[in-house]
Parts: C-alpha cells; sequence; structure tokens
C-alpha cells in the first residue's frame, strides 16, 4: 500500500513501516501503542524459530515521521513474555506527567519440579529513555504451585494506581477473570475474582467517572464447535459487583473491548458470529453503547458476514468517533489489517483494509489503534512472511 508524506508543518504525516525488536531473523509481535512527546512507543516481544519458549520484552520507540530513535530490552530475565502490554488503552484517566509508563503482562518461568512451567502476572514501570525502573510479579508464592497468572490489560488511576485485569487458571483446567488494584509502586491493595462457567478471561478494564470499574470477561467452553460469549460487569470502588450483561448469540463470539465516551457512557467492540461449519466461523463487527447503570443504548453490526474476522482493540476520540482495529482473511488465506471508524450514535463512518505485504500467504495483524493528537489514528500490529514476522505501525 502507497502512502503519501505530508509536506505542510499543519498536515498530518502518513507512514506504514515494519520494524524489529532484534534482528532480521527475530520474530516480533506486539498488541500496543502509546502517543509520547516526541513520538510513539510500542511494547512488545520477540524470540527466534529455535527458542520459541523464550520470548523477552522489549520497547520500540519511534517519531512522528516513523524513523526508530530508540529500542531497549525490559529488564526481567530471558523467560518473559506478554500476550498483551497495555499502558491506558481505553482508560478514563492518564498519567498526566508523561515521565514514565506502566505495562502489564506475564512473565513464564520453567522449573525443575515436575510442573513444566509458572506464569506470573507482570506489571513494570519505565521511563521515556525506556529504562526499566522496577517490575513487580503476581503468582502463588508457596507450594503447591498450581496456578498459573498473567495481565491481559491496565489501566492508569489518580496518583498513578493501577487496576489490572487478567486471569487465573487452577490445575490447569478452571479459569477465573482476575481483578487486581495496586499503588504507584504496584504492591497490590485489593484483587477480585470473576466466573461464569468452565473457562474465563478478563480481557480489559476501564475506570468510570461515576466511581468504579467495567471489566470485560470471555468465557468459553471447548467442542467440535466452540462456544464463546463476552460479557462485562461493573463494579465498585472496591471491586464489589453490582450488575453484569452478556452479549452475542449462540456461537463463538470474540472478547469485547471497552472504552468510555466522551458522553459519560461506555463503548465495546467484539466479534459477533453469524454461523459456523464445524470450527469455522463466520462474522461481523459489533458495537455497543451502554450507560453507567447498565442499561443498552444501542448495539450494531457492521459489514457483510466474513470468514474468521477478529478484533483486538477499542478506543474513542475526544470529538466521540469510535475506532476499531482488526484483521480478516481477504482473499483466504491472506490476512489483512483493517480499521472501522463509527459515530458516538453508531453509523458508520468508513472502513478500510491495510495491508504492508500481499503474497498469497501472507498476513497483515492490526492489534492496537489509538486516537493521535493532529485528529488520525496510529495502529500497531505485526507483519509475517515465510518465518519472519515484524512489528508494523499504520499511521
Amino acid at each position: 500500500m502507497l502512502f503519501c508524506i505530508a509536506t505542510s508543518a499543519i498536515s498530518q504525516t502518513y507512514f506504514s513501516e515494519r520494524y524489529s525488536y532484534s534482528s532480521s531473523q527475530s520474530l516480533d509481535f506486539t498488541n500496543d501503542i502509546l502517543q509520547v512527546e516526541n513520538g510513539y512507543i510500542i511494547p512488545g516481544a520477540f524470540t527466534y524459530m529455535d527458542s520459541l519458549a523464550f520470548n523477552k520484552l522489549q520497547l520500540l520507540e519511534i517519531d512522528f515521521f516513523g524513523n526508530e530513535t530508540g529500542n531497549k530490552p525490559i529488564g526481567v530475565g530471558n523467560t518473559a513474555f506478554s500476550f498483551n502490554m497495555s499502558y491506558h488503552q481505553g482508560g478514563f484517566l492518564e498519567n498526566t506527567n508523561k515521565t514514565s509508563y506502566y505495562g502489564a503482562g506475564m512473565k513464564r518461568e520453567y522449573v525443575s519440579t515436575g510442573l513444566g512451567v509458572k506464569d506470573n502476572g507482570m506489571i513494570y514501570k519505565f521511563d521515556k529513555q525506556l529504562d526499566t525502573l522496577w517490575s513487580v510479579s503476581f503468582g502463588d508464592k508457596v507450594a503447591p504451585i498450581d496456578s498459573n497468572y498473567s495481565f491481559k490489560h491496565l489501566s492508569v488511576l489518580a496518583n498513578d494506581e493501577l487496576i489490572l485485569v487478567g486471569s487465573v487458571v487452577v490445575e490447569g483446567s478452571t479459569s477465573k477473570a482476575l481483578l487486581i488494584k495496586t499503588d504507584s509502586l504496584g504492591n497490590e491493595l485489593w484483587r477480585k475474582y470473576f466466573y461464569s462457567g468452565p473457562l474465563n478471561q478478563g480481557i480489559n478494564v476501564i475506570a468510570t467517572p461515576v466511581g468504579g470499574f467495567v471489566l470485560s470477561v470471555w468465557k468459553w467452553v471447548f467442542g467440535p464447535q466452540p462456544v464463546s460469549t463476552p460479557f462485562i460487569i461493573k463494579t465498585d470502588s472496591a471491586g464489589n459487583e453490582q450488575w453484569r450483561k452478556y452479549f452475542g448469540g449462540i456461537w463463538n463470539d470474540g472478547p469485547m473491548y471497552l472504552a468510555n465516551a466522551p458522553d459519560s457512557t461506555i463503548v465495546g467492540g467484539y466479534i459477533y458470529c453469524d454461523t459456523m461449519d464445524y470450527s469455522d466461523d463466520y462474522n461481523r463487527d459489533a458495537i455497543v453503547k451502554l450507560t453507567l447503570d447498565g442499561n443498552l443504548l444501542w448495539e450494531k453490526k457492521y459489514g457483510a458476514t466474513t470468514y474468521i474476522k477478529r478484533n483486538a482493540s477499542i478506543n474513542v476520540s475526544s470529538e466521540g468517533k469510535i475506532i476499531l482495529a482488526g484483521y480478516n482473511y481477504n482473499p483466504f488465506p491472506r490476512r489483512v489489517g483493517y480499521l472501522l471508524n463509527v459515530s458516538l450514535d453508531g453509523d458508520s463512518l468508513w472502513y478500510r483494509e491495510y495491508e504492508k505485504v500481499s503474497g498469497q500467504y501472507d498476513a497483515n495483524y492490526l492489534y492496537a489503534v489509538i486516537p493521535t493528537d493532529d485528529g488520525g489514528y496510529a495502529a500497531s500490529g505485526m507483519v509475517h512472511t515465510d518465518y519472519d514476522q515484524d512489528i508494523w505501525v499504520l499511521k
């Protein structure tokens, strides 16, 4: 895809670039992007084909023109990696001093007790120079070590307190959504568990302007035709449940991603499954809008039914435009990234598909999108072709 470079100082600058955390032989991945004073930070991880079990965390910084300006590891050892390392995407309060930032994910350790692996939820803090200030982990401290922990998303609160959501898997069978609040140093203040059926995962969490939190949970059941359901839970400031709402149909619906809207409402985006053929699903984007007390204002679905479509991010601009990021097969087996933009009333504004690599078996994934200060959007993900996997940033 061809992008034009703006020549005027008051115009936006557009780019679509590939980056590597380590080398041309590394497999790189990311699930987030953060705008900072001089550009964007893309947190993620990388590994190598001969050591897929040992992923290393990394921070990449680029300027507003897409030029790489920094690239540093996160100092938590060689056996750490993360499914998602998020700053405050979709959150209500930001870290306003912009001198330090937070991420969350999972740290995996290989133990010699016959248990195989031990997964701990992890938080880390880094500064503008990409130097790691501290990291803390959460998990079983004493035997029996029978539970694995991971964090999926965090939001930064007042006084740099943190609210995190993820999951805990007990004895490799039952999983529950996990909600933890910490102070500004990562010390745990309280934790809560949420459950609906055998397998549950906390997806993301936002603070609300009336106090308390709203978290998204995804439940699923394995089988010849897997069934999954997104639902959201509102808690008070201590994490006690006040209400919950379920969404989707009877098939394999995707996780819901939540964000606050400027009119004091909540919006959520997920993949709605129209039908299934054994384990293959055919689906569309769905967006919901709710009041803070849980009343559904509207739910709308967008586009034609598409084979194995996935989304992974939602955000809302200060003007109230909702933006979703994801990917689909078009045509199979090639995958392309997409962005969907709708109004605060749910009216579709535009839908665009993007690709950086265009071979028959190449893959273009978009996993995160944020509004930018110049009125545009920045999205991040990865491209994959012939065992070469790189970070992809689209402006």
